[in-house]
């Protein structure tokens, strides 16, 4: 009996639904976009993150290879009598969309005379591509003689080693 009602009740409530109302309602305009005017999501996707990385691992790779190019043109060509050490870092920096190479050169002087041997370490930073010195530090007999990155005087190797530091390690 119970479902009879509740039946029966539906039924009249249905029945109450003026179905005009719904239709008679304004519709509204809708335009599709077109494809330039859909705007793409920021987010990467697993493809463009991809892309992105084997693109950052192509343009590491020839930093890497130009560096050496630009090392052995620019420094292995003449090597002094006194040399100690003759290196290089290299690194692209992807921030600033350059290829950098530390140079690092150490070497003792001695003139022949009976005098102590003096001893120099260098440090030199270059843009590769541009062949543009962006820092040098000079250090001879543990005296600092001249050091300097991007205008900016530094007091001492661990100076140096902080101001180069943002274009090395970016």
């Amino acid at each position: 009996m119970k479902k009879i009602i509740f039946l029966f009740v539906s039924v009249l409530l249905l029945a109450g639904c003026d179905y005009k109302i719904v239709k008679e309602q304004p519709t509204q305009n809708f335009t599709i976009p077109s494809i330039g005017q859909i705007q793409t999501s920021s987010r990467a996707t697993p493809e463009t993150n991809t892309q992105t990385k084997q693109s950052n691992l192509t343009l590491q790779a020839k930093c890497s290879k130009d560096a050496e190019n630009f090392f052995n043109l620019h420094w292995r060509k003449s090597i002094p009598t006194g040399m100690l050490a003759l290196d290089y870092q290299n690194h692209y920096n992807k921030t600033l969309d350059k290829c950098f190479i530390l140079i690092i050169f150490n070497f003792k002087t001695d003139i022949g005379d009976g005098s102590p041997a003096s001893y120099t370490n260098d440090k030199f930073l270059y843009d590769v591509y541009e062949n543009v010195q962006y820092g040098t530090i000079d250090i001879t007999d543990k005296i600092l003689q001249k050091c300097e990155v991007s205008s900016k005087k530094c007091v001492s190797l661990d100076d140096f080693n902080n101001l180069s530091e943002s274009y090395m390690n970016n």
